[in-house]
């Protein structure tokens, strides 16, 4: 520019862009290319590259291409043979104990599982993103295999550890808070892994952008979003990344989420109070299939849960829904001809909600018998001693044993091997050896509180009821300005109306909670009706009366309307907030 010579730097800086263009266009134009790392120089550290000439360098960085993946799938295959062959020479069954607790193998031991769940071939096609896998540091690798790796290819293939680790990466790129240490960083992992395999999104019937799947970033960023603004439960950030795998696996979209914890918290908040999100299938989904027929098509599945109830299916699935809305991990635990969930609790570790308890029934994870699940959540506790439950496993692997994840596996007739058997045995111990101030899952975690973020449901406990909220206030001192404020919560007499709920509102004060009514009943007012329909209120027209009446349609719900309205959507899926 100007006549100048151009500075070194910069030369430096457009050797590196004309690799990266070269590199682009022929991995375009051939899918199969696969581009290799070389590290014989660096375009940044090296001061001989300065006075070489571009096409030079295109010239050197070109000789390291690979026109296929078959040169990498041999070299991975070399690699997975050589690393069996020098583990076995190093494994006595006779020094089990001193092999589980030593750390000596770990290194060799998760590269060869690596390896052999991902498949030479599987990483070769994963290009880059495979090779930094390779290269990443033993203490990822093993956190990554502490949480069971990414999950495999539909078809029954190998692990998807390219697609992981792309995930991750990017991610990263997107939040700053995702590479601190803490909650966010074992979350940007466990998205990573469990969304390997993309997730099919369930949008509304009505949504016009047709075949859709959930976007893993987004995901991310959703949750980080309301964590940093403190609307997930208290104890999100104990969760590691095995348990919080199993809070970002739903399928609805990110937005229906936001809604049911907003929902949550306008329209029972002593729910979410007392962290018992799974109540509100108790409380408010109506058993019965004979209401699903309203469905409406543009409201998504959760919403037309809330509306129109369901049988056990259903129910269980809005529990779940709400569990993950607010940062739970949970699972379905179905049993034979009824639908059930299990979640995790801080102070008792999993348990089973809207079904049989523990033994009753399975899950849908690698751990299949519900007390195998159990057992392993159990022994997960006592993280030190998990790793060596996880290295008999390793080991089973390198000496080729059929793997077991549980003492009820339906597959005891096959050969137990030695080292699976020992990590039963080792699961055993360490449950057995859990005393009851262990029992708690906050004593396990290693943050405590270290990583912890102010949360809206513990300030709102923290925080005085106003002294006037239950009262009626007279301000009849000057009659010119004289008002009476009634709250929702000065009813006349509660011992006479002890069905009615008090409880605190995150809008502050205190509101109150109808029960559900019956279809039969003494007509006390006239006012408007309101069948489903948005468009079906007509306030101000006569309802039916002369004493008892039945009255079809929404039974348990009521809006007062002071004057006449539209009823929108906002208001079936319980969004209003006066």
């Amino acid at each position: 520019k100007d006549g100048r010579p151009c500075p070194k730097r910069s030369m430096v800086f457009f050797n590196s862009c004309c690799l990266t263009l070269l590199a682009k266009f022929l991995t375009s134009y051939d899918a199969n290319c696969t581009i290799l790392p070389f590290d014989d120089f660096s375009l940044r550290n090296s001061t001989a590259l300065l006075n070489l000439p571009p096409f030079y360098i295109l010239a050197t960085r070109v000789k390291t291409m690979v026109p296929n993946t078959e040169t990498l799938r041999q070299r991975y295959t070399n690699q997975l043979e050589k690393l069996r062959a020098e583990l076995k020479a190093q494994i006595d069954e006779s020094n089990a104990e001193n092999l589980l607790a030593s750390t000596d193998l770990d290194d060799q031991l998760t590269q060869f599982v690596l390896l052999r769940s991902a498949t030479p071939l599987g990483l070769a096609k994963a290009g880059d993103d495979g090779l930094q896998l390779l290269n990443s540091s033993a203490s990822l690798l093993k956190e990554i295999l502490l949480a069971d790796g990414p999950r495999a290819a539909p078809d029954g293939g190998p692990l998807q550890y390219g697609r992981a680790m792309q995930i991750y990466n990017n991610i990263l790129r997107e939040s700053e808070h995702a590479s601190q240490e803490g909650v966010l960083k074992r979350l940007a992992m466990a998205i990573a892994l469990e969304h390997a395999v993309p997730i099919l999104q369930e949008d509304p019937q009505s949504s016009s952008t047709g075949e859709s799947y959930v976007d893993p970033i987004q995901r991310y960023l959703q949750y980080e979003m309301a964590y940093l603004g403190g609307e997930l439960d208290p104890s999100f950030h104990l969760l590691t990344i095995w348990e919080l795998r199993m809070v970002v696996d739903g399928n609805e979209p990110d937005e229906i989420a936001a809604w049911g914890r907003s929902m949550l918290r306008n329209y029972r908040p002593d729910h979410v109070i007392r962290k018992c999100y799974t109540q509100m299938v108790n409380s408010n989904i109506r058993y019965g299939s004979h209401h699903v027929k309203y469905d409406q098509p543009q409201l998504q599945r959760y919403q037309n849960i809330l509306m129109n109830g369901g049988v056990c299916g259903r129910r269980a699935f809005f529990g779940r829904f709400l569990n993950r809305a607010f940062g739970i991990p949970t699972t379905a635990r179905p049993s034979k001809g009824h639908g059930a969930l299990a979640h995790w609790t801080p102070d008792n570790g999993w348990v089973v909600k809207l079904g049989g308890s523990w033994g009753c029934g399975w899950t849908k994870t690698k751990y299949y018998n519900d007390k195998d699940f159990l057992a392993t959540t159990q022994a997960r506790m006592n993280r030190e001693e998990y790793w060596k439950v996880k290295r008999a496993q390793w080991i089973g692997d390198v000496m080729g044993e059929r793997p077991f994840y549980g003492e009820h596996d339906n597959r005891r007739n096959e050969q137990l091997g030695f080292w699976y058997g020992l990590s039963l045995e080792m699961q055993r111990n360490i449950i057995a050896a859990l005393s009851e101030k262990d029992n708690s899952m906050q004593a396990a975690r290693e943050d405590g509180n270290k990583y912890k973020q102010p949360n809206i449901m513990e300030q709102l406990v923290a925080t005085r009821t106003p002294p006037h909220a239950d009262k009626i206030i007279y301000d009849g001192n000057n009659n010119e300005k004289g008002c009476i404020t009634i709250h929702a919560a000065a009813y006349q007499n509660p011992k006479h109306t002890k069905d009615v709920q008090v409880m605190r509102c995150f809008n502050g004060g205190l509101q109150i909670y109808l029960p559900a009514f019956q279809s039969q009943g003494l007509t006390i007012m006239r006012g408007g009706t309101w069948k489903n329909d948005a468009n079906g209120c007509c306030s101000g027209v006569r309802i039916m009366s002369g004493g008892y009446g039945k009255y079809e349609g929404k039974s348990g719900m009521g809006i007062l309307s002071m004057l006449p309205c539209r009823i929108a959507d906002q208001f079936i899926c319980s969004l209003w907030h006066k």
